[in-house]
């Protein structure tokens, strides 16, 4: 790391690991001197699903549900029928909430409060 400043925030990169033909990194724990630490997972700029998905037609019921808690509007009358969606059309739902709380305050409060309802 050429930045002193950084490091602290950024983990050291140990190895590279196989588990059961999976691959992982292993890298430095930067929280084990917190007590009780919060952790915020930041997403910057990219989708992190497949682009296999994108085409996948699969209907998801679990997806749906989370759908309709984000936003009871937004299903179709066919999606209603069949009370799933395809993970696309979540992850496209889901985009436009997160645009919109990003932009407005009143929509940010509201989405936070059903997120913490979900839980």
């Amino acid at each position: 790391m050429q930045s002193e400043q950084l490091r602290q925030f950024v983990p050291i990169f140990y190895r590279e690991v196989e588990h059961r033909g999976e691959y992982f990194l292993e890298l430095e724990d930067l929280l084990h001197h917190f007590k009780n630490p919060s952790i915020m997972d930041v997403k910057m700029g990219s989708r992190t699903f497949l682009e296999s998905e994108v085409t996948n037609p699969v209907l998801r019921t679990d997806l749906y549900k989370k759908m309709v808690e984000l936003d009871p509007n937004e299903p179709t009358a066919e999606e209603k029928q069949h009370q799933a969606v395809t993970k696309l059309r979540y992850m496209r739902v889901a985009d436009i909430m997160h645009y919109f709380c990003a932009y407005n305050p009143v929509i940010m409060r509201q989405y936070a409060r059903r997120l913490t309802d979900l839980r």
